[in-house]
């Protein structure tokens, strides 16, 4: 019999009034890592936030080595060893590795005085196992972030921890550093700790997953061994239905170049690229992490400063200075970190869609809040967005439905060139096809449109044309249907002295 170290019975936990957990059971096998599965909404979220403490369920019952444990705070679930580390890292970035390792509980020779030898000799031990000894005086701040992550991971260790709940945890992360991080998970189920893993990569789980459950709509529908299930049922379960088409792509007359860029420069970040968009065209950016897509992007979009070279819309040149240059001519971003950059969660959906089209949408005295709340309601139609009404907050979406308003907001700004940021980052799989049917209503439409993404089967699957940039140059450009992903990794390992 498996040795259960952890038990969640009949979790339930609604928000004003909507049921967002029914009856959700879970156990946690001493040493496995166990993958929680689902969309956008599923409750994969709110059933981590019970078990690490930070909300407590209406119902239900938590069980740790076979006893039952209420958690009233996260501090609760830390000290009975449960500890989650979440999407967005939860340290002092101002401080070292050492005293980020021991905040709020450091060695004390006395009252007055820390004990930083023995603290220094902890924090070693701790780093040794993940071969981060030299950090130990480093600056979180300055560190990258598959660093911090490390660093959070050994916190966890230091804190005993039974229970290690990791959510989207290779998000930000480069294959490279994806593989370190699979290798330090399997020494931690190696010792005994138990992990629950969440992540919209369902291609990761056969490195690391010995079981996975699937949530949807707050129901459970399965759990089962990770090797007695296989990806298409996984993805119908999480689903409802059995997805045929991953990459939805319809075929439309290509016209006339809408953009061009011609010899940009943007030191230190790329020099001398070119490249051209035309009207019905998805062209995608490939490359490395670090490549340099996301300056060229954000450079269009007037956050960085083109030093030299021209660009041109619809055949007359135009100057970005600055994002309301951009705005002004017809271009727009749509960034990859919707939280920090595309989004204000704490206000409401209207009030983000407004914020970029306040010319639209008001006269000098007042907002023209009926035209508004029409139009977005027509919005929430096209776009299938799941939400009560504008006034709803966007920090209580599912991230498929917040990614949905950030791009909703922007179509309500009808420009010309459209420049998606890892559009799918972070959404699951149904929320994915929804996005991509968008990309092809928009692509449809006329509008030129660019696509920067680290996942190339996506490149491949929607776009016309991809050009691949590394060190801040166009290294070559492909189309999909002549192309395999080994040709485009070639290209995206070229080397510039910059």
């Amino acid at each position: 019999m498996a040795d259960i170290v952890f038990s969640a019975k009949n979790i339930s936990k609604s928000f004003f009034g909507i049921p967002v957990l029914k009856n959700i059971n879970l156990d946690m096998n001493k040493g496995e890592v166990h993958a929680i599965l689902g969309e956008n909404g599923a409750g994969k979220s709110t059933l981590i936030k019970i078990i690490g403490g930070i909300y407590e369920c209406d119902s239900g019952e938590l069980f740790l080595e076979g006893k039952r444990v209420v958690f009233n705070k996260a501090a609760d679930a830390i000290n009975n060893g449960i500890i989650t580390i979440h999407q967005e890292l939860n340290m002092c970035a101002h401080l070292t590795v050492m005293e980020n390792l021991f905040l709020a509980r450091e060695y004390r020779k006395n009252l007055l005085f820390l004990d930083k030898q023995k603290m220094r000799e902890k924090a070693k031990e701790y780093l040794e196992k993940f071969s981060m000894e030299n950090e130990i005086d480093s600056v979180i701040k300055k560190l990258p972030i598959s660093k911090q992550q490390i660093v959070e991971i050994a916190r966890a260790v230091s804190l005993s921890s039974k229970v290690l709940i990791m959510d989207e945890p290779t998000s930000s992360l480069s294959n490279r550093e994806t593989d370190k991080l699979f290798e330090i998970i399997n020494n931690l189920k190696s010792e005994g700790i138990s992990i629950i893993y969440i992540s919209h990569r369902l291609e990761e789980l056969g490195y690391i997953a010995d079981r996975i459950t699937v949530l949807r709509d707050g129901n459970f529908i399965m759990s089962k061994e990770y090797k007695d299930t296989n990806m298409d049922e996984i993805i119908s379960a999480m689903a409802g239905r059995t997805i045929t088409d991953k990459y939805p792509k319809i075929n439309v007359e290509i016209g006339e170049t809408i953009f061009k860029a011609k010899n940009i420069i943007c030191e230190p970040f790329f020099r001398d690229i070119s490249f051209e968009v035309k009207k019905g065209e998805i062209l995608g950016f490939a490359g490395l992490v670090g490549a340099g897509r996301t300056k060229i992007a954000k450079s269009l979009f007037g956050v960085f400063k083109i030093q030299k070279g021209e660009i041109f819309l619809n055949g007359n040149k135009i100057e970005v200075k600055n994002i309301k240059d951009a705005i002004k001519n017809g271009i727009v971003y749509i960034p990859e970190d919707r939280k920090h950059e595309g989004l204000a969660l704490k206000m409401s959906i209207w009030q983000n869609d407004i914020m970029p089209n306040m010319n639209r949408f008001s006269n000098p005295i007042f907002i023209k809040i009926k035209k508004l709340f029409k139009s977005l309601i027509k919005l929430q139609e096209d776009l299938k967005i799941k939400m009560r009404n504008p006034k709803d907050k966007v920090q209580f979406l599912s991230g498929g439905n917040q990614q949905k308003v950030m791009i909703g907001k922007w179509i309500l700004n009808n420009p010309f060139l459209f420049i998606f940021d890892e559009p799918t980052r972070g959404v699951d799989v149904n929320s994915k096809i929804s996005i991509y049917n968008i990309i092809n209503e928009l692509k449809k439409s006329g509008h030129g449109i660019m696509v920067i993404s680290s996942e190339l089967p996506e490149l491949l699957g929607i776009c016309d044309r991809i050009v691949i940039v590394s060190s801040g140059r166009i290294t070559g450009e492909v189309y999909p249907q002549k192309t395999t992903q080994e040709e485009i990794l070639r290209y995206a390992t070229i080397n510039y002295d910059f």
